[in-house]
């Protein structure tokens, strides 16, 4: 399998402007201080797509949007704009719990203008998140003809992707998501001195936050070093597919 491509979550439109220079193949939009996956206020994903279409070439550039936790139905106050991104990616914590859980994934489709454009998160600690387990998502993501599926971390107290899965397990993962006609995607508070390594375990994204930003804390601002650094591991970085 190639190497791994970058995907780096931005939390304002103003975070574009300060990326742009580094043509990064993937943004993704996100609130990191509600969670894991934190969906943004309408405003901020009008901004973040009407500032992505101005400032970045968008036949080299895909965007994505975090629509936070299915069951909660944050995502109900995006609106119309989901449909502006090339892809949504939604969280399923609690709803192991919650049988009907894939019934909700029918007026999201909608809302995300098709189900192939939904990125389901299957949660490295799903047994805390009250999550469906690997191969429940997985088997989520296949009837939905998913393009992608991310490996995360629900609880970012309680460790990071490696203390859930071994690098062994991700490139297991990455193996069957492909064998299904699934690219798979991972994070959870990757460091930079692990990048290099982990883009050769199969999976076709790598997504950070924390990585990228002043003292490595997801809540903090951009860091122009991190940034150069990240653009440097992850040279000729075109998405395919």
């Amino acid at each position: 399998m190639p190497p791994s491509k970058l995907l780096i979550s931005l939390q304002s439109a103003d975070e574009i402007l300060e990326i742009a220079e580094f043509d990064f193949p993937w943004i993704d939009l996100k609130d990191p201080t509600t969670g894991s996956l934190g969906c943004p206020q309408a405003r901020v994903a009008e901004e973040f797509v009407a500032t992505a279409n101005r400032c970045l070439d968008r036949n080299r550039c895909r965007i994505s949007l975090a629509l936070g936790e299915l069951i909660d139905e944050s995502w109900t106050e995006v609106g119309s704009i989901v449909s502006e991104f090339d892809f949504a990616k939604v969280a399923l914590a609690g709803c192991a719990s919650h049988p009907p859980w894939k019934e909700h994934l029918k007026s999201l489709t909608n809302q995300a203008g098709g189900a192939d454009r939904l990125i389901l998160v299957h949660y490295a600690d799903s047994e805390g998140a009250a999550a469906p387990d690997w191969p429940e998502t997985l088997e989520a993501a296949i009837a939905l003809r998913s393009r992608f599926i991310l490996v995360d971390t629900f609880d970012k107290s309680a460790g990071r992707l490696w203390d859930w899965y071994s690098p062994e397990t991700i490139r297991s993962l990455a193996m069957e998501a492909k064998a299904n006609e699934i690219q798979l995607s991972i994070a959870g508070s990757l460091r930079l001195d692990e990048l290099s390594w982990a883009r050769n375990l199969g999976a076709a994204i790598i997504g950070v936050r924390g990585a990228a930003c002043q003292d490595g804390s997801r809540v903090q601002r951009l860091c122009r070093d991190r940034l150069g650094f990240l653009s440097d591991v992850f040279s000729n970085q075109a998405v395919t597919n």
